[in-house]
């Protein structure tokens, strides 16, 4: 399986690649030396409706829940 990886090199390149899982290096493609996989916050879109569809989201989960347990039916955690 792959993941989106950022790598550093010595040169202070950065790159961002689709790589296995572990994959620790690889070759900056601007100087050909080892970059390293770096750590990195991935990044999260937001809009200014964003903490009410939590809350919608969060209120339908409730009701499904609801109506599981009134249904008899196993909850799936």
């Amino acid at each position: 399986m792959g993941i989106m990886v950022d790598f550093t090199c010595p040169n202070g390149h950065t790159t961002e690649r689709f790589v296995s899982t572990d994959t620790t290096e690889t070759d900056c493609p601007d100087c050909d030396q080892k970059a390293i996989k770096v750590l990195s916050c991935p990044t999260i879109q937001r809009d200014k409706n964003s903490w009410k569809s939590v809350q919608d989201w969060s209120k339908k989960r409730e009701n499904h829940i609801k109506y599981e347990k009134k249904q008899g039916i196993k909850l799936q955690t």
